[in-house]
C-alpha cells in the first residue's frame, strides 16, 4: 500500500513517524497459534485501536487479497467452491476471534473499539471519535478533503453480495462473533452490530 501513497506502512511501529498503523497479529505471525508468541508480537503499551468487521465479509475481503495478492481485484465465484477456501475459513474464523479477543484482553494502553459497518455508514462521525481517541486535534480543512473525497483507491470493483458459506461454517462464525460480543460487554464497550 506504500506505493499508492500509505507511506506509512512500511515504517516500523515505534517509529514514532505515524500515529497509526495497520497489523493483523495472527497473520503476522503466519497463523501461530502459540498463545505467547502472540502475545510476545503484541506491543501492549501501545494505544490500540481495534477495527471489527462482520466476519463473514472479513474473510471473504481477505481471501480474495490472498488469492490476487490486491486490494482492488475481484476473484472469480468458483474460487469459493475448493478446498483451499473451505481450510481457510476454518482457520480464519479462529483468527477473526483470537484478534479481537486477544486484543480486548491484552492491551494495556487506552483502546478504542470501531466497527467497520459504522465507519462506512458514518465515515466523519468515526473518524472524530478515533482523531478524540489518539488526542489528536481535529483540523477542519483536513475533515473537509476527506468529506469530499470518500471514494477511495482501494475498493473492488463489482462487489457482490455473495454467500458461500457452509451451515457449519456461519454456526462457527456466529459463536466466534458471541464470544468476542460477550467479552466486549464484559469490558464495557458497545455491542457488536447486528450481523444477520
Amino acid at each position: 500500500m506504500s506505493s499508492s501513497g500509505f507511506l506509512g506502512g512500511k515504517e516500523k511501529s515505534d517509529s514514532r513517524r505515524t500515529i497509526v498503523q495497520k497489523t493483523h497479529i495472527p497473520t503476522v505471525l503466519r497463523h501461530e497459534h502459540s498463545s505467547l508468541k502472540q502475545y510476545q508480537a503484541t506491543n501492549a503499551s501501545f494505544p490500540t485501536v481495534l477495527l471489527l468487521r462482520n466476519p463473514a465479509n472479513a474473510i471473504i475481503s481477505y481471501y480474495k487479497f490472498m488469492v490476487r495478492k490486491s486490494h482492488t481485484e475481484q476473484i472469480p465465484d468458483s474460487q469459493f467452491k475448493t478446498k483451499k477456501f473451505r481450510t481457510f475459513v476454518e482457520k480464519a474464523v479462529s483468527y477473526w476471534m483470537e484478534l479481537a479477543v486477544n486484543s480486548l484482553l491484552w492491551t494495556e494502553a487506552p483502546l478504542h473499539v470501531l466497527y467497520y459497518e459504522r465507519l462506512v455508514e458514518e465515515p466523519l462521525k468515526e473518524l472524530r471519535s478515533v482523531l478524540a481517541f489518539l488526542r489528536v486535534p481535529e483540523d477542519e480543512g483536513r475533515m473537509a478533503c476527506i468529506a469530499e473525497h470518500l471514494e477511495g483507491k482501494f475498493k473492488r470493483k463489482g462487489n457482490k453480495n455473495i454467500d458461500p458459506y457452509t451451515v457449519q461454517e456461519k454456526t462457527s462464525m456466529a459463536a466466534a462473533a458471541r464470544a468476542v460480543n460477550r467479552t466486549l460487554q464484559l469490558l464495557g464497550y458497545a455491542p457488536l452490530p447486528s450481523y444477520n
